[in-house]
């Protein structure tokens, strides 16, 4: 092999390199990638995410994998597309456990409540409920159930 096509080959690997550490992140479903811009939202409001303090679990919607339908919000054909989806809040247990849940709550609702988020050219905007506080063993959750609607 000449010296000319080793520095070729070098050259296209590299930048093959380069252009595949670039490409945003592609998902296979839409849920998914709403997952990660919850999660990209909360961490932005410095919420620990998938840490201490809040969970979104990997069934964060019913079934994770589904695609928003073609149909949306094109009337008479369809309504609005609708889902709900879940994140936890967790605290340890100790002194001033419902304040410190209180705030934390508040928190992630008003940062996942902020503004619409956009998905394909789909708007999805987000309406948080709280759900039942539970005890566990040395911390208390709260789910925060996160009704959706979606529309072009």
């Amino acid at each position: 092999m000449t010296k000319k096509k080793v520095e070729t080959d070098t050259v296209t690997e590299y930048f093959g390199a380069i252009k595949e550490r670039d490409e945003p992140k592609t998902y296979d479903s839409d849920m998914l990638e709403f997952r990660a811009l919850v999660g990209d939202r909360l961490k932005a409001e410095d919420v620990c995410v998938n840490d201490a303090n809040v969970k979104i679990q990997s069934n964060f919607v019913k079934d994770c994998m589904a695609m928003i339908p073609v149909s949306v919000g094109l009337p008479p054909l369809r309504e609005t597309y609708k889902f709900m989806a879940r994140v936890t809040c967790v605290v340890p247990k100790g002194n001033d456990t419902s304040l410190r849940m209180d705030i934390l709550k508040d928190t992630v609702r008003a940062a996942i409540m902020k503004e619409p988020f956009a998905i394909r050219g789909y708007t999805i905007n987000t309406i948080v409920v709280d759900g039942a506080n539970k005890r566990d063993t040395g911390v208390w959750t709260s789910e925060l159930s996160l009704f959706m609607t979606v529309t072009k």
